[in-house]
């Protein structure tokens, strides 16, 4: 981790990731952003709004309407010496590009659109890093661990916040990254409070939450003070945008999860 900053900027999660990449942009001539309207209009939700202006057309680069084409380029940067970084913008139109991804591309990183917007946390002015594979405390705790990533560490927070005025405890963790896993704060944290919520959209059959259930099995069992219970999308085909909030988890479901846990 970079030395501390003093300093900081409230900013949502889009207004972050565009000023992180202005300050790739800025510290690196060979980092490029290729996409999809990416330059001229800013992208779909406008996360590299402006950088073309500030950059200019050789380092933001609109691409044809090929994401196999996107991705394959940007694979050939790379091994020439370039930091090429590609913007998607929708996740259902990464499909094209997948030979290129599974054969020759080690990580995509995936921001949750629903949270791009939905609220503001402190951002240090100056450049910093963040340990990858590194969870972060949310919110120390006692009582129950509530693990989650993406938009429902946000979801988690709203149900550790409600289970306080039931004198419920939650130590809250978001993961940041799935692979590599923070397996040794997973465990702390467990080991401490001997309970456990695993929180995810995905459905429950095949979720990572499974995965997590058999690394607390492995490192803290004999810890455990009730079962492991998840809260998770459903085993259904996940459903158009107007059921959406009908399908991914929510405060409420989390806290009937927490209190079944402490109650057992």
């Amino acid at each position: 981790m970079a030395t501390p900053i003093n300093r900081q900027t409230e900013m949502t999660l889009v207004q972050a990731v565009t000023d992180a990449l202005r300050t790739k942009l800025t510290d690196d001539e060979t980092t490029l952003v290729l996409g999809e309207d990416v330059g001229k209009n800013g992208g779909v939700f406008r996360a590299t709004d402006g950088l073309q202006e500030e950059f200019g057309e050789d380092r933001i680069i609109d691409t044809p309407l090929s994401e196999a084409g996107i991705v394959g380029t940007s694979i050939g940067l790379a091994v020439n010496g370039f930091k090429p970084i590609v913007e998607i913008q929708f996740l259902g139109f990464i499909y094209p590009a997948y030979e290129q991804i599974m054969t020759h591309v080690s990580r995509v990183f995936l921001e949750s659109m629903r949270s791009y917007r939905a609220f503001k946390e402190p951002v240090p002015s100056e450049s910093y890093t963040i340990k990858i594979g590194k969870a972060k405390y949310v919110t120390e705790g006692q009582d129950v661990t509530l693990i989650a990533w993406g938009a429902m560490v946000q979801v988690a927070q709203k149900a550790a916040t409600e289970a306080a005025t039931r004198g419920i405890s939650c130590e809250v963790i978001d993961l940041r990254t799935l692979y590599p896993l923070d397996r040794s704060t997973i465990a702390a944290s467990v080991q401490k409070t001997g309970r456990a919520v695993i929180i995810h959209e995905a459905q429950a059959t095949g979720g990572l939450g499974n995965d997590l259930i058999a690394l607390i099995n492995d490192t803290s069992f004999l810890y455990l003070r009730a079962p492991i219970a998840r809260v998770t999308g459903f085993d259904v085909p996940v459903p158009l945008f107007a059921l959406e909030d009908h399908y991914i988890p929510t405060p409420t479901r989390v806290l009937e999860a927490i209190q079944r846990t402490v109650d057992f």
